[in-house]
C-alpha cells in the first residue's frame, strides 16, 4: 500500500501473498488463497494514522474449503465477502461459494 504526497509515492504497508483486495476508504480487505495445508483467509485492516493494521482474520467454517478461499473479496458497509470458486456444492457439483462476515 502506498500514499501520494505531492509527486512522491511512499510505501506505507506491504501485504504478502494477497490475491485480492477491496478498499472502502476506512478499511482494507485482502484475500490470501490457500494451499493443501492452509485453507486461505481474508484479513480486514484499518489505517492507524501511520500504517495499515490488521483488525480481523476471516476464516471459513467449512471443514474442507479447498485452496480457493480468498480468491476474491469485497466490502459493503458492515459486511465482508470472501469468495471461494470451485467449492464442491454437492455430488459432482463444483459451483463455488461466497462467505459473508458481519
Amino acid at each position: 500500500m502506498h500514499s501520494l504526497s505531492g509527486s512522491t509515492w511512499t510505501e506505507m504497508s506491504l501485504f504478502f501473498n494477497a490475491r485480492s483486495a477491496d478498499f472502502d476508504g476506512a478499511r482494507l480487505l485482502t484475500g490470501v488463497v490457500g494451499t493443501p495445508s492452509f485453507p486461505g483467509q481474508g484479513t480486514v485492516s484499518e489505517f492507524d494514522g501511520a500504517r495499515w493494521a490488521p483488525v480481523a482474520a476471516l476464516a471459513t467454517l467449512v471443514p474442507d474449503p479447498g485452496p480457493t478461499f480468498g480468491t476474491s473479496v469485497a466490502l459493503d458497509g458492515d459486511r465482508a465477502y470472501v469468495g471461494a470458486p470451485g467449492i464442491e456444492a454437492g455430488p459432482g457439483a463444483r459451483d463455488g461459494a461466497v462467505h459473508v462476515f458481519e
